[in-house]
């Protein structure tokens, strides 16, 4: 599978303002367009939601790196890891995978998962020591060096039902982490799927993490992240 330049990274000439401005207009339109023909009282619910109040929460999972279990699965595809400057090839591997995100990772030392079939990519994830910022909270969360936190995992279509996520946590738990590292990750609790792969390998919930944004830009942390049993 080749690797993607995202627009305004390499090869590709930076977006101008009159650019960035059309796409604005364009995302401000399609806005209108989901409220427009609603009743009064939805869209100042709508509004109160989306601008004034707002709660992300999602549950902490996790487990002792030693006590990760495996899979009995056979099918010949191969767990690899990046390191360092390795990481930047992985840049339009995943729509949820950004440039920010990239050197994020590499700042905090992160490893990333790869799972191959022959040439082509199936599957990938990070693994981050310590304390991380958590994209979908807005914040960072304080953790011991001896955490690592999963995220950004992605399986292609055609590999997925494969139980590829719990592999990929699996191999790290046993290759790169000591024994009593604690393995955790982020789930939100509509992504059944995740939960059940995560339990699968002796993952157990923690706890729950969330931020309220209140007005757009006002954070407050709540809930707590857990600690292995």
């Amino acid at each position: 599978m080749g690797l993607v330049e995202f627009p305004g990274g390499p090869g590709h000439p930076p977006a101008s303002k009159m650019t960035t401005y059309h796409h604005l207009l364009d995302a401000w339109k399609r806005k209108w367009a989901l409220v427009r023909d609603r009743p009064l009282r939805e869209v100042l619910v709508l509004l109160w939601r989306k601008l004034v109040y707002r709660r992300v929460e999602m549950g902490s999972y996790g487990v002792r790196a030693g006590d990760s279990q495996a899979l009995a699965v056979d099918d010949g595809l191969e767990v690899s890891f990046l390191h360092g400057d390795e990481v930047e090839r992985m840049l339009g591997t995943s729509p949820h995978l950004t440039r920010e995100d990239i050197e994020r990772f590499r700042a905090s030392d992160s490893v990333c998962i790869v799972v191959r079939d022959g040439q082509e990519l199936a599957a990938n994830s990070w693994m981050s020591p310590g304390d991380v910022y958590v994209t979908e909270l807005r914040r960072t969360v304080q953790a011991p060096s001896t955490s690592h936190l999963s995220s950004r995992t992605w399986v292609e279509p055609d590999y997925r039902g494969r139980g590829l996520m719990s592999r990929m946590i699996h191999a790290y738990s046993t290759r790169v982490a000591a024994p009593d590292d604690e393995i955790w990750g982020l789930v939100y609790d509509w992504n059944v799927a995740s939960v059940r792969s995560l339990e699968k390998i002796g993952w157990e919930p923690r706890g729950c993490l969330g931020t309220i944004f209140l007005f757009g830009f006002l954070k407050i942390p709540v809930g707590r992240r857990g600690s292995p049993a």
